[in-house]
């Protein structure tokens, strides 16, 4: 399959277009179930990019059933035809998503998430929140911030104290994979707002203020919607 793949263009959203030509090697049938995947060296080799965006595209593609991992063995397709072609129009109707839209969802939940955190949280989640807060303030990394403020959001929806909605939340976040290297190019624009916000969360929960918890994630995503527009906008006049 390897011979199949052209190095992507780097003005495409990296992590989408290999989730792309993913998919067309396996409606294609150049890759064929249960066959084993290329190592994700070679991957980042064939499509002349970092081995981070091989392996967020190979999550989505495991998340929906499409490859499976064995351990110590490799990544293999699924043997499962019908899981296969499920799975590709997942993949299919994920691309055709937008961002903004998945955004929205993130925030209705989200915003519910801090309110019953500020409610229901214990010393142990203002801790672990509190130092996932520190590493988006120091590090020089902006990766590792956007990392550390991924694991915030999924960290303070696992302390709201309803498993529902914190799958909600993962369930969300696994939509947005494909469009991952979006979402961090945010960061130069937002850390300031999500740092200012995420304090006021945590101070929230500190103080059982459910009201200034809403209050400040609400802030939080008309931030990070504006500056994801903003994004677009930049990718839209370069194409």
């Amino acid at each position: 399959m390897l011979e199949s793949i052209e190095q992507l263009h780097r003005s495409k959203r990296v992590t989408d277009a290999v989730l792309s030509k993913m998919r067309e090697l396996l409606a294609n049938g150049e890759i064929e179930p249960g066959e084993r995947l290329p190592t994700e060296k070679e991957l980042s080799v064939a499509f002349g990019v970092g081995r981070s965006s091989i392996r967020e595209a190979l999550q989505v593609l495991e998340h929906v059933g499409l490859v499976e991992t064995r351990h110590g063995v490799g990544r293999f397709v699924s043997q499962d035809v019908g899981v296969l072609n499920e799975g590709l129009n997942w993949v299919n109707d994920l691309r055709l998503s937008s961002a903004m839209n998945l955004l929205e969802a993130r925030e209705a939940v989200e915003v519910s998430c801090a309110r019953l955190a500020a409610e229901r949280g214990e010393s142990d989640d203002i801790a672990e929140l509190s130092e996932l807060l520190r590493v988006i303030r120091e590090s020089f990394c902006m990766r590792r911030a956007f990392s550390a403020e991924t694991e915030f959001h999924l960290r303070l929806a696992e302390s709201c104290g309803n498993p529902v909605m914190s799958d909600l939340v993962k369930m969300l976040f696994d939509m947005l994979r494909g469009q991952v290297d979006d979402f961090e190019e945010t960061m130069p624009f937002t850390r300031a707002s999500i740092v200012q916000a995420f304090g006021e969360v945590l101070e929230s929960m500190k103080t059982r203020n459910p009201d200034q918890a809403e209050k400040s994630m609400k802030e939080h995503f008309a931030v990070t919607k504006e500056s994801f527009a903003k994004i677009e906008q930049q990718q839209k006049g370069r194409s």
